[in-house]
């Protein structure tokens, strides 16, 4: 998939960890997230202001996240993506989901969320 627009990375955390989150216009309508690091209550909160950011202030129909770089998704990290889900919903777009490693899938799981982000 050819990527317009330059990678972004999100700020640094409280903790002074930098959470890698790069992201990419696909297609007109469509944008790519790919994190890097781990995705719990450390980093939780940065990396949430940068996605609802994307999905309320671009027209994106389609957000796909990648999780192929992050080795941890704890709980704070699955209640972010609820709230990415809802607000990609309420205006009419999708929530995708790749490269959820085990942790990530058992996680989302544990939540019930399974059939929802199709793990």
């Amino acid at each position: 998939a050819k990527c317009f627009g330059l990678p972004r990375e999100a700020p640094l955390t409280p903790g002074g960890n930098t959470v890698p989150l790069r992201f990419y216009q696909t297609e007109p309508h469509q944008a790519l997230v790919k994190l890097e690091g781990n995705f719990d209550s450390d980093t939780a909160p940065e990396i949430r202001k940068s996605l609802i950011k994307i999905v309320k202030n671009k027209g994106f129909e389609s957000l796909q996240i990648d999780f192929s770089e992050v080795p941890n998704l704890g709980t704070a990290g699955v209640a972010v993506l609820v709230e990415v889900l809802r607000a990609m919903t309420r205006k009419g777009g999708a929530l995708n989901l790749v490269g959820l490693n085990d942790n990530a899938r058992q996680m989302i799981r544990l939540a019930r969320l399974g059939e929802i982000f199709e793990t």
